[in-house]
């Protein structure tokens, strides 16, 4: 009897241990296709600085607040369609699924925007930029930036270089 009752707890055992991870997995993978799924977009108004090497460097136009991590960036659109990302800031998670949780992560998807160019210049001429992320449930992703109103890639593509008196590579639209 004893033996018996060992073994259907030592079987137990092994059936839980190897769910936890099993279920774990499985939550992840729910996670991950969340985000595509069910995320909102949001337009965020920038300005671009410059583009090295397809790397194209932007700023905010608002406050950047994200210095505590594990607070959460409350995420909603004004009333001209932009969202300010660093304008509701808490400790406590929101009620709303659109919400950034602030992690280092998080805050290096927003330092650049990477196209398919050889491109390097420290000036960019532009009328309005802003980029669209995807947010759920504290992930998010940056979808596109749009200079002038027309996607990052398209608009390197047909932008025309000028020089200053000094040498000063800039880009801008082409008229």
């Amino acid at each position: 009897m004893r033996k018996n009752l060992t073994t259907i707890i030592l079987v137990l055992a092994i059936i839980l241990q190897l769910s936890v991870p099993v279920g774990m997995i499985a939550y992840s993978k729910n996670i991950e296709g969340a985000l595509p799924k069910y995320g909102k977009e949001f337009k965020v108004e920038v300005n671009v600085l410059d583009i090295y090497e397809g790397s194209i460097d932007y700023g905010f136009y608002s406050y950047y607040n994200w210095y505590d991590l594990g607070y959460y960036a409350t995420v909603k659109a004004d009333d001209n369609g932009y969202a300010n990302l660093f304008s509701d800031v808490d400790k406590s998670k929101p009620e709303t699924d659109d919400y950034i949780r602030v992690t280092m992560d998080n805050k290096a998807k927003l330092a650049d925007f990477n196209i398919d160019s050889d491109i390097t210049a420290w000036r960019i001429e532009e009328e309005s930029a802003y980029i669209v992320i995807k947010v759920y449930k504290g992930e998010f992703e940056v979808v596109e930036l749009y200079i002038d109103g027309i996607p990052a890639q398209e608009w390197f593509d047909t932008a025309v270089e000028e020089q200053d008196e000094r040498g000063l590579r800039t880009l801008k639209r082409k008229s």
